[in-house]
């Protein structure tokens, strides 16, 4: 098991950063750091770049609310 969850790791990094630097070599915007607004535009561009995003931060609010609630119960 621990190797499938390496190899997800691993490609969980290396598959989106693909497409980032795609975006950083055609645009200029570096990382998607140096123009915010562009970087924001093109997240909610479409119906579908919207879905995946606001998927993208339920799944990051759980992730972070889950062991913060698992955390003050324990203790």
């Amino acid at each position: 098991m621990k190797r499938f969850y390496l190899i997800a790791t691993v490609l969980g990094f290396v598959a989106p950063n693909i497409f980032v630097l795609k975006e950083s070599v055609e645009t200029g915007n570096i990382l998607l750091w140096l123009d915010p607004m562009a970087t924001i535009n093109g997240m909610f561009a479409n119906t579908i770049a919207t879905a995946f995003i606001v998927d993208l931060l339920v799944v990051v609010a759980i992730f972070f609310t889950g062991p913060t609630m698992k955390l003050k119960s324990i203790s």
